[in-house]
């Protein structure tokens, strides 16, 4: 059985972070097991992180079924709600 590559978000998730994000997502959703993202450090999460997310749980989606959570900050949680990303943020934790 393939080991779940947890993917850590940043404090800040905010442009600077968003390449960063990207790479590692890339390299995870690569990998071809599952993928989970652990957002429970997150302070504040920008729309260009979001934007990446959003793109990796596509690709999930379309390979295996999605990404999964490995746990997320109130931050985290209320930022994607903000951003009227609600249903990916149920999709990630639902996984």
């Amino acid at each position: 059985m393939t080991e779940t590559a947890i993917v850590p978000l940043a404090p800040v998730c905010d442009l600077s972070a968003a390449a960063p994000l990207r790479n590692a997502l890339i390299s995870a959703v690569d990998g071809g097991g599952p993928v989970a993202i652990d957002a429970s450090a997150v302070q504040r999460l920008g729309t260009p992180c979001a934007q990446v997310l959003l793109s990796a749980e596509r690709s999930l989606a379309a390979r295996s079924g999605g990404g999964e959570s490995a746990g997320a900050s109130a931050a985290f949680t209320d930022a994607m709600r903000d951003l009227g990303l609600d249903d990916a943020l149920d999709r990630w934790s639902e996984a």
